[in-house]
C-alpha cells in the first residue's frame, strides 16, 4: 500500500470515529426527550382518530402498496451498485459505528 492511501485511511477512520462518538453522545443525551415527544404526538393522533377528527381509509394504503410493487428493478445492476457503495464507504461506516457505540455507552 502506498503512504498516501494509508494517510487517507487514517484520516477517514479518525473523522468517522469522531463523528460517531459525537452522534452517539448526543443520541444518548436527547433520546428520552425525543421519545417523550413522540409518545405525546402519537397519543394525540390516536385521540383525534378515536374522536373522528381524523379518518383513515385502509384501502387507499393497500392500493398504494400494490402500485409500488409493480415497479421492476434489475437485480444485477442493483446488487452491483450496492456492492460498489459498500466498498467505497466501508472504512468510514465502520468507524462511525464504532464511534457511535463509544459515544452512546461512554457519554
Amino acid at each position: 500500500m502506498t503512504e498516501t492511501y494509508l494517510l487517507y485511511l487514517l484520516k477517514t477512520v479518525a473523522i468517522g470515529l469522531a463523528l460517531g462518538f459525537v452522534a452517539g453522545f448526543l443520541v444518548k443525551k436527547i433520546a428520552k426527550m425525543v421519545v417523550l415527544v413522540a409518545v405525546v404526538v402519537i397519543a394525540i393522533v390516536f385521540l383525534l382518530i378515536y374522536n373522528g377528527a381524523i379518518v383513515v381509509e385502509g384501502l387507499s394504503f393497500v392500493d398504494g402498496a400494490r402500485e409500488l410493487g409493480e415497479y421492476n428493478i434489475n437485480a444485477e445492476s442493483a446488487g452491483e451498485a450496492l456492492l460498489r457503495i459498500v466498498k467505497i464507504n466501508l472504512p468510514f461506516s465502520l468507524a462511525v459505528a464504532l464511534g457511535f457505540i463509544f459515544g452512546a455507552t461512554g457519554g
